[in-house]
């Protein structure tokens, strides 16, 4: 294989946890389906962890951090840079996740070599809170990667160059949407095996299951979410709502379920490794945080097919009220239970609205279109960078002159 050699770095790479380390794990092997030779690159942070190994036949490495370093951002530096000398010659571009430590060692590192260097923004790397935190190296990075609108111009106002920001939608859906029986027959098999954990033992057949994955941090809106359900098991008392995952929120919400008496109906299950057959077993879910964040769990109930209710903050990007999905006031525990009793009232429109919201995560959110989207820019950056370093004896007329002058500047100010 002779594509293109792109190193994709990222702080963590658990990819079965969802977040970022799954989008960069379903764009590794996406751009490995386009020809391109990707590699993860995650710091290893324990010394047990496993140095090189692969998934999905992407190769992963960790580079270790050394033992009683107790600053992370020269530990970080030090770790990064040694394994980038290592492959000096082996690299094409880079690409990394977030501007936080690992993306300024990699500018730093890229900046004498005119190596490309690509960032995948987020909403927290342009928040007007931790903004100020970021090293500044970070502006001048090759280009940068917002995964919606409202993050773009959010990086826009946080300082970064408009001429340098892309925006490409997150990958969480195959192009090809599955048959009806091959929903229904996942469904089935998800259901046994989850059968096989206590919650969900003496779950009857037909009882409904909602769905709702919670972050690690901080998660919003979740106490709504449960203070609606007794509204809920008011009219169908197997109804069960499934909130998944862990945090510093846990501890709070069981007190608030055992206040509630909703023990057996609110389930708090933990974290799972895949919330795949999580995702089949289910039949609506919901994403109550009030914040603008992009839920990469949202995108994926949606490209499951299954009917989903977010709040309109979270959702008013990905949405059409009523088409792909419900649309709630945030912290408005009312109507979010109405918005639940709707659904439960209608499974034809639950099921309109879900396989209306799998056919848009097909078409607007596939795994294909946003490896293909990266891969036009690494092209692309590459190419420029290419130009910059054996410029021809003619450089074209005077605008072309002008813009490899000004790439030429930015590459000195690094």
């Amino acid at each position: 294989m002779n594509g293109l050699r792109v190193a994709l770095i990222t702080p963590r790479y658990w990819p079965l946890t969802g977040g970022e380390a799954t989008q960069i794990a379903h764009l590794a092997g996406g751009l490995l389906r386009l020809g391109a030779e990707p590699t993860v690159v995650s710091p290893g942070y324990e010394p047990t962890w496993p140095r090189q190994f692969q998934h999905g036949g992407v190769p992963i490495v960790r580079p270790p951090l050394r033992p009683g370093r107790l600053w992370r951002k020269t530990n970080i530096k030090a770790a990064l840079g040694q394994w980038f000398q290592s492959v000096s010659e082996e690299i094409d571009c880079l690409c990394v996740s977030g501007c936080g430590d690992e993306a300024a060692a990699t500018l730093t590192w890229a900046a004498e070599r005119e190596v490309p260097v690509v960032l995948r923004v987020s909403d927290a790397d342009v928040d007007p809170r931790v903004q100020r935190r970021r090293e500044r190296i970070c502006h001048t990075a090759s280009a940068f990667i917002a995964p919606t609108a409202s993050i773009a111009a959010n990086s826009i106002a946080a300082g970064y160059s408009r001429e340098r920001i892309r925006t490409i939608a997150p990958g969480v859906a195959d192009s090809c949407l599955p048959q009806a029986q091959e929903v229904t027959a996942a469904k089935a098999a998800a259901r046994a095996a989850l059968a096989e954990l206590d919650p969900l033992r003496g779950m009857p057949d037909h009882a409904t299951l909602t769905l709702c994955l919670a972050s690690r941090g901080a998660s919003p809106g979740l106490e709504n979410l449960v203070e609606a359900w007794p509204a809920i098991v008011g009219r169908w008392p197997n109804a069960r709502l499934w909130i998944v995952g862990d945090g510093p929120w846990r501890d709070a919400l069981v007190r608030q379920v055992d206040t509630l008496r909703l023990a057996g109906r609110v389930v708090l299950p933990g974290a799972f490794e895949n919330t795949r057959e999580l995702l089949a077993a289910a039949d609506l879910y919901i994403h109550p945080a009030p914040g603008e964040r992009l839920s990469i769990g949202l995108l994926e109930a949606m490209a499951a097919g299954l009917p989903v209710i977010a709040s309109e903050t979270a959702g008013r990007e990905i949405i059409e009220p009523g088409q792909h999905g419900l649309l709630v006031p945030a912290a408005d525990s009312n109507a979010l239970a109405a918005a639940i009793t709707r659904l439960f009232d209608s499974p034809h429109q639950a099921k309109r609205l879900g396989q209306a919201a799998g056919a848009l995560a097909a078409r607007r959110y596939s795994i294909e279109t946003m490896a293909a989207d990266h891969l036009r820019l690494f092209r692309e950056l590459v190419s420029e960078s290419a130009g910059l370093r054996h410029p021809p004896h003619d450089a074209g007329p005077p605008q072309a002159k002008q813009r490899v002058s000004a790439r030429s500047d930015r590459q000195r100010t690094r």
